[in-house]
C-alpha cells in the first residue's frame, strides 16, 4: 500500500469511516498475525494479539494528530508504522 493511500485511510478512519478501517484491517491483519505468531509461536495467542492490536488501534486512532498522520509509513519489512 502506498504511503499516500495509507494516510488517506487513517484520516478517514479517524472520522469514523468504517469502510476505511476495514480496508486497513484487510491490508494489515495477516501481517500483524504473522508477526504475532512468530513472536508467540502459538496460533491462539497470535489471534488474541492480532485482535487486541486492532482493538487498540480503534480505541486510539481518533487521537492521532495531523503531524503524526504525516509520519505514517511502512518500514523496510513492510510493517505499517504509526507514529502515535
Amino acid at each position: 500500500m502506498e504511503r499516500e493511500q495509507l494516510v488517506a485511510l487513517v484520516t478517514a478512519a479517524q472520522t469514523g469511516d468504517q469502510t476505511a478501517f476495514n480496508k486497513l484491517y484487510a491490508a494489515f491483519r495477516d501481517m500483524v498475525y504473522t508477526i504475532a505468531l512468530r513472536e508467540t509461536k502459538n496460533p491462539d495467542t497470535a489471534d488474541d494479539v492480532t485482535q487486541d492490536s486492532f482493538v487498540e488501534i480503534i480505541r486510539t486512532i481518533g487521537t492521532m494528530a495531523e503531524t503524526d498522520r504525516m509520519n505514517i509509513g511502512v518500514d523496510g519489512c513492510g510493517v505499517p508504522v504509526f507514529a502515535v
